[in-house]
């Protein structure tokens, strides 16, 4: 994979539910999935736009997430990258640790990291 460059990143879309009154001060199960789209980018040489889904639910608490963050990435040379590739990428990782961070926050909670939610998948 070719060297690029984190050129922007923002959330897209955004969408919370949360009534914890109940669940306050135990650790609450959650469904977390992960999934990432490459797109064109013909705003930027060399670029894509990643899109990166993120998604929580609960069974036992009525607790919802959808995040959708979209990176713009400028490489050295023409692109050739999967999204595996992307998720593997440490720059990637820390970013998308640093959204779950503030994410949390709007839970007053602790979501698993993208970091940890990689390290279980092996």
């Amino acid at each position: 994979m070719s060297d690029f460059e984190i050129v922007l990143s923002f959330t897209e879309k955004l969408n919370i539910s949360n009534y914890i009154e109940h669940g306050k001060n135990q650790n609450i199960p959650l469904n977390v999935s992960f999934r990432g789209f490459i797109s064109e980018n013909n705003n930027l040489k060399n670029s894509i736009l990643f899109k990166v889904y993120y998604d929580i639910d609960s069974l036992e608490f009525p607790i919802s997430l959808n995040w959708v963050g979209v990176f713009v990435l400028q490489f050295d040379d023409e692109p050739n990258v999967t999204v595996d590739d992307l998720f593997k990428n440490e720059s990637i990782q820390n970013e998308l640790d640093s959204f779950i961070q503030l994410l949390s926050r709007n839970l007053a909670g602790n979501l698993p990291s993208f970091s940890e939610i990689m390290e279980n998948r092996k």
